[in-house]
């Protein structure tokens, strides 16, 4: 519609510049000159505000991209972490409870043991002897308690009874 009205201008300034009226078609041509630049300026408008939204709307999902990777990212961290976390409990609990059951055979060891001087006192006392045999599963008692100790420390090595 501007674009046929805009010809129309030009034709009435063409008409009037035949006429001899070369002011007034100078005039028409400038109105009409006026009108195109208008229309090309609002054009470029609407064509720099596109851009400009486009523009931004590139920039937000861009934005919204780093966003997602870097809570991705701290997701992996975290989930990491709390892995190391529960596998150091384990093993602190697993090194507790080894810790725990070591002890407690260290103690009925060593009750035994004093459980057996004083046995062998008494019988030493009785008998009138110095020195009596150590029987089979004191031999073995003391076997199994070295091994658990030299399992403990982390030497493998067997001790040979004595």
């Amino acid at each position: 519609m501007k674009q046929v009205s805009q010809w129309l201008m030009r034709e009435e300034a063409d008409a009037l510049d035949v006429a001899g009226e070369a002011k007034e078609a100078l005039s028409m041509l400038k109105l009409v000159r006026k009108i195109d630049d208008s229309v090309l300026n609002i054009n470029k408008l609407r064509a720099i505000s596109e851009l400009e939204l486009q523009y931004r709307t590139e920039l937000r999902e861009q934005e919204m991209k780093q966003l997602r990777s870097r809570m991705y990212a701290l997701g992996t961290i975290a989930g990491l972490l709390a892995a190391i976390a529960g596998l150091s409990l384990a093993g602190l609990l697993l090194y507790r409870q080894r810790n725990r059951s070591y002890r407690l055979l260290v103690r009925q060891y060593e009750v035994n043991r004093e459980e057996e001087k004083r046995v062998r006192k008494s019988a030493v006392g009785k008998n009138k002897e110095s020195s009596l045999p150590l029987p089979m599963s004191d031999i073995w008692s003391s076997f199994v308690y070295e091994s658990i100790i030299r399992h403990h420390r982390g030497i493998w090595s067997v001790p040979v009874p004595v």
